[in-house]
């Protein structure tokens, strides 16, 4: 490779690698994508970056806006363009469009920094660096939750996957589990032109990265890494080059060594993980994958060439949704090509193709070439192509900057050193200097005004939601009338500009009209109903709840509600039934005495009651009774119980419940027996805190949350409220990542009209 300033590479790399590392855990994952203030941070910074890229390029040679891919990324810039246009939304998907602008920048800036062979080492040197860094914080995390659930056990025993849900910076453990897959590929391309020594570091760790993967609990990376290492097996079979490197690395006995040594953890890590594997596998998930992609489907049906709009799968995902299809709000599809679909529509999947085959040109050249260290590369393309493509089925991460430049590398090595030496006798590809440096420095512009007009409301609303929470309502009602004022497309802003008009005791109809025509979400609605049963309009009233209630009993949260709001209509058989589903879902409801027996309800009590234990389970409805207060009831179901561990359990529970030490005492020695039972562990959190022994029960739900995910609320109560306190959490409802998953803007927790009865998590009764 020819050399190009590898001196000033030198001087350069510290504010490169420092870039790199803020984009790696910052800016360009979670907290980077849906915070303001670091999203606004991140643009300008990109921005000034780029726009000084430019400046260099007129003037040095060297830093010219030159890619192999300008093909692939004028169709894909065009694509937005064209389907940000037709967009249901077209303030939203703007945002998109100028994120777009911004990472293509960004991988021209990232080809021409590679086109110097001393930058090219050191951001191989970082790679490593970088996996290393995220496969061992998260290991450190892992094992670290394991050993406090070891001290809590009281024994060393088989410890659950993705042990409270760590993901790091990166969101969730699937995050965590592609940023070390895909970091782990380049550093393994840097090490195995290394020589021997190299090449047995990357062995050991991509050992490393595996025990990540499996510890991840992430299907999608199971699956993709299979596949990967599949792909992986054909091309060592297949290509020469490949070949004598593997052929001479097992010829040394460090090599057979390492491949020993590898081969032994795997099977010592399928060992001690493989019942949990097992277990993953066989697990559903939440359960909304499949609605997930049927509404993309319909949303695709419903504007095929062009798709509902960039960014605009979530916001329209309520209304392709039908009942009893799950209504839970998050970020994407799951599945990268049905969610390009979706947005996108027949000319977003013309330009994915266009991404594939263009990029693909590359790697083959690549591969068939006479240059080892370009076909190592090469390789290494193929495989993260392989790893992205398939975990994408069931996730979505070109959402995610962080990962799309780990996925970018090996491409853009590719595109710098064919820049470089030309493939094939080929002259390097590049469109006009003038035309692309105008179009993209304007482009930047226009990204930086656009994103920054937008942003400063979205302070102003960050504000408000920090002061909803501390409970002040009225800095909350100022900061998101400001918002909705100054984007007024915002269906966030609407909905909490009208609850904080709400909150002042004004009308906030307007806005809720307003963000239920936005986005259709049931809180508006069911705000709008309340407000309506209010004023007396019953016939707006009915027809706003139920809109709420589309799709069905899935939220207690909501259900208690609307119970309310129709029981000020007369429609007590629907209250009543709503209620009843409540209770079945959550029978902890039933504590909430001073709801069931205030006047407007309490003669209903007993059938209410009745068809919610009629639709539970006998487990269950020991937990309903005795929350309710009956401990006749709740021994009669108990006795119904046909497992006798089960069975057990729920008598040794009813024991403790009325204080009876030796049933606590063997409840307790079971969670010991049984680590990984959530129903003996959450009953023995309940009853901790029952007892008063609020340590003792917040350890309980520690290690609830190290068996599975989010199952620490089973050592909660549940009461009834009309206003949530501040700090205080909803029970029974999806919409706390309404705001940051669908529009990147969090919301509060409270998303009901004061009056309205809140259900709340409390420790013990």
């Amino acid at each position: 490779m020819p050399s190009s300033g590898s001196r000033s590479a030198a001087l350069r790399f510290p504010a490169v690698a420092v870039g790199i590392v803020y984009l790696y855990f910052f800016a360009g994952q979670y907290g980077g994508v849906n915070l303001a203030p670091l999203r606004l941070s991140s643009v300008l910074i990109s921005a000034a970056v780029l726009l000084a890229f430019i400046v260099a390029g007129w003037r040095h040679e060297r830093w010219r806006l030159r890619t192999r891919l300008w093909p692939a990324i004028a169709a894909v810039l065009a694509a937005l363009v064209v389907t940000t246009v037709t967009s249901r939304n077209q303030r939203i998907s703007l945002d998109f469009l100028g994120y777009a602008v911004l990472l293509a920048g960004l991988y021209l800036l990232l080809v021409a920094l590679l086109r110097d062979d001393g930058m090219r080492r050191r951001i191989g040197v970082l790679m490593v660096g970088l996996t290393i860094a995220v496969c061992g914080w998260y290991l450190w995390d892992v094992i670290s939750a394991w050993a406090a659930w070891w001290q809590m056990v009281g024994r060393v025993t088989l410890p659950s996957l993705r042990p409270e849900f760590d993901g790091l910076t990166f969101g969730n453990p699937g995050g965590v589990a592609a940023m070390a897959v895909l970091t782990g590929l380049s550093a393994a391309g840097h090490l195995t032109g290394s020589g021997r020594r190299g090449s047995v570091a990357a062995g050991v760790l991509a050992v490393v990265v595996v025990l990540v993967v499996l510890i991840s609990g992430t299907r999608g990376a199971w699956v993709a890494s299979g596949a990967t290492a599949v792909v992986g097996a054909v091309l060592a079979a297949g290509l020469g080059g490949a070949r004598a490197p593997l052929r001479a690395a097992l010829a040394r006995w460090q090599g057979r060594a390492a491949a020993g040594a590898g081969l032994l953890a795997a099977l010592a890590g399928l060992a001690v993980l493989g019942p949990g594997i097992v277990s993953r596998v066989l697990n559903s998930g939440d359960g909304g994958r499949i609605s997930y992609w049927l509404a993309a489907i319909r949303m695709f049906l419903a504007a095929p060439l062009t798709g509902v709009g960039p960014g605009m799968w979530a916001p329209e995902r309520i209304r392709f949704t039908v009942a009893p299809e799950i209504d839970y709000y998050i970020g994407h599809a799951h599945n990268v090509y049905l969610n390009t679909a979706a947005e996108l529509g027949l000319v977003g999947l013309a330009a994915g193709v266009a991404v594939v085959v263009v990029a693909g040109r590359l790697v083959i050249e690549a591969l068939r070439g006479r240059e080892a260290v370009r076909r190592r590369w090469a390789i290494v393309a193929v495989l993260g192509a392989t790893y992205f493509g398939v975990h994408q089925l069931f996730d979505v991460f070109v959402g995610v900057p962080g990962a799309l430049f780990v996925f970018a590398v090996p491409f853009a090595f590719l595109d710098a050193t064919a820049l470089d030496t030309g493939v094939e006798g080929e002259p390097a590809v590049a469109p006009r200097r003038g035309l692309l440096a105008g179009t993209l420095s304007l482009a930047v512009v226009l990204t930086v005004a656009w994103t920054g007009w937008n942003e400063r409301p979205a302070l102003q609303f960050a504000d408000g939601e920090a002061a909803a929470a501390a409970g002040d309502w009225t800095t909350a009602a100022a900061d998101s009338k400001a918002a909705a004022q100054a984007d007024p497309s915002m269906a966030p802003y609407r909905l909490m500009t009208g609850l904080g008009a709400l909150h002042e005791g004004q009308s906030g109809t307007a806005d809720l009209e307003a963000a239920a025509a936005l986005d259709d979400m049931p809180n508006a609605w069911l705000n709008l109903a309340f407000v309506d049963v209010e004023a007396g309009d019953r016939a707006g009233a009915t027809t706003a709840l139920n809109a709420a209630m589309r799709l069905g009993d899935q939220q207690p949260a909501l259900l208690v509600p609307a119970g309310v709001v129709a029981e000020r209509l007369g429609e007590t058989n629907q209250a009543d039934r709503w209620f009843a589903s409540a209770l079945g879902a959550i029978p902890r409801i039933a504590a909430a005495t001073s709801f069931w027996e205030d006047p407007a309800r309490s003669s209903r009590w007993p059938s209410i009651a009745a068809a919610a234990a009629g639709s539970m389970a006998p487990e269950a409805q020991v937990d309903f009774w005795l929350s309710a207060g009956d401990i006749a009831r709740a021994r009669s179901a108990a006795a119904t119980i046909a497992d006798a561990a089960a069975r057990n359990v729920s008598q040794l529970a009813i024991g403790a419940w009325e204080g009876d030490g030796k049933s606590w005492d063997e409840l307790e020695a079971l969670a010991s027996q049984q680590p990984r039972d959530v129903t003996i562990v959450g009953w023995c959190a309940r009853l901790a805190a029952r007892q008063g022994e609020m340590v003792r029960a917040l350890d309980y739900r520690i290690w609830l949350e190290t068996i599975e995910p989010y199952s620490s609320t089973l050592g909660l109560e549940v009461k009834i409220t009309d206003q949530l306190a501040p700090g205080g959490g909803i029970a029974g409802a999806n919409w706390g990542i309404y705001g940051i998953y669908t529009y990147r803007r969090p919301t509060a927790a409270d998303l009901l009209a004061p009056g309205l009865p809140h259900l709340v998590w409390s420790i013990g009764s």
